[in-house]
């Protein structure tokens, strides 16, 4: 599921995923937030053309209006909360290509994507191993894997993935993983590390802490990275594999 990490807060709820993100659904892209903002403007330039991409844990399909709008020809949105697949359905972009599943048992055929984007949604996952055998199984020779993530080094500075409705402040449940942590699970699987970047919140973002009453804390924010961006590929596909495909 996609997360939007806030900036430190001190939430009043602890719930589990599926009641977070149902309660969380119709609310979440209602607010600006920093994260994701910072997110999109360091890894939009990242991303290369791609036939057919898959957004995990879609969300509320936030990066699937995105790619849709940029170089890819097909984007398929994945997610395992009901309510997170509602909200992304009314994107006019998303039509029918949403499915509701499982990280760690992929709906899809072998080497099916040349693109996947992972948003904020692998510090919800234990078993990275598992998640990264099954991006290896639907991934095309040659395909690029980004995976996003709230910094570790925020984590330890007291940020949490939270959000807050008419019902108060919620911390949703969270395990953060260590860059070297990500690349040995997709590594096994045989996949080349391209790049890790540790993101911090920029001038760019300034605004949405205005906005938010919250400019009192942007220069001590700014100072902790704050969004980890993961690149992964595949080995592209040889001469043999071409004919063979």
């Amino acid at each position: 599921m996609s997360t939007a990490p806030s900036a430190p807060t001190a939430p009043t709820s602890f719930l589990s995923l599926e009641e977070a993100y149902a309660r969380w659904a119709p609310v979440y892209d209602r607010s600006p937030n920093p994260l994701l903002a910072l997110e999109q403007r360091y890894l939009m330039p990242l991303l290369p053309a791609a036939n057919r991409a898959l957004d995990l844990a879609c969300g509320t399909g936030r990066w699937m209006d995105l790619l849709s709008n940029g170089n890819v020809g097909e984007v398929i949105g994945l997610d395992l909360s009901p309510a997170m697949l509602d909200a992304a359905q009314q994107r006019s972009c998303v039509g029918g290509r949403l499915v509701r599943g499982n990280c760690l048992f992929l709906p899809f055929r072998d080497c099916s994507f040349d693109l996947i984007i992972c948003s904020f949604a692998v510090e919800h996952i234990a078993n990275l191993q598992r998640m990264a055998g099954e991006l290896a199984r639907v991934a095309m020779p040659g395909c690029d894997v980004f995976i996003t993530e709230l910094h570790p080094e925020a984590h330890s500075q007291g940020w949490r993935t939270a959000f807050r409705d008419d019902k108060g402040s919620v911390q949703v449940e969270a395990l953060p993983h260590s860059g070297p942590r990500i690349s040995e699970a997709l590594g096994a699987q045989g996949f080349e590390a391209r790049g890790m970047f540790d993101c911090a919140i920029g001038n760019q973002e300034r605004s949405i802490f205005v906005r938010a009453g919250k400019e009192h804390i942007f220069e001590e924010v700014c100072r902790i990275p704050a969004v980890l961006i993961a690149h992964f590929k595949t080995a592209a596909a040889t001469k043999q594999d071409e004919v063979a495909l």
